[in-house]
């Protein structure tokens, strides 16, 4: 597992935890699509990095207390002494490591939200996805045409597993 994200060294070659930068919320990320609705991929895609760098982070906090817990079931555990029969008493179990979260790109959150698109618009016909719609602008001029059944999909796509933050009753679009 490579923690390097969360530490640097310091002149004396010393392991300092850093700083948590600024993230964004999935929700800043929804705001800012509809805000640009296509015009500044800069921008959204600096959200979608930001929003990703927050879940490594959350992550990071997770395993954190995740090891603060472990140390101490361990040293209940080394602490158990048996009793007048000599039987030890149960010992607490080691609790369940966090899992750590898919490492993604803001590209592929980019193709996910294009494949999801196309698959809400038209299903898996991509000759008649890619008469409407092209990669470059994602379809900025036939959105609103496929809103309705875009919401209905995001309930059952795999890419609405990957945003917990996600309100259902709105879209990206």
């Amino acid at each position: 597992m490579d923690l390097s994200l969360f530490y640097a060294y310091d002149e004396e070659g010393n392991q300092v935890e850093l700083q948590r930068p600024e993230t964004k919320s999935w929700s800043d990320v929804v705001q800012c699509v509809n805000h640009h609705k296509g015009t500044n991929d800069k921008v959204v895609n600096l959200f979608i990095g930001m929003y990703l760098l927050g879940i490594d982070w959350d992550w990071f906090e997770s395993y954190k207390d995740w090891l603060k817990e472990c140390k101490k079931v361990r040293a209940y555990n080394d602490a158990l002494v048996p009793n007048e029969e000599g039987e030890y008493p149960d010992p607490m179990p080691e609790p369940v490591m966090v899992e750590q979260p898919e490492l993604l790109t803001v590209e592929d959150v980019r193709h996910r939200e294009y494949t999801m698109f196309r698959q809400a618009a038209y299903g898996t016909s991509a000759e008649q996805f890619h008469d409407v719609f092209d990669e470059v602008d994602h379809g900025a001029a036939q959105r609103e045409a496929v809103k309705n059944q875009l919401k209905n999909a995001l309930a059952e796509d795999p890419f609405a597993k990957l945003l917990p933050n996600l309100d259902q009753g709105s879209t990206v679009f």
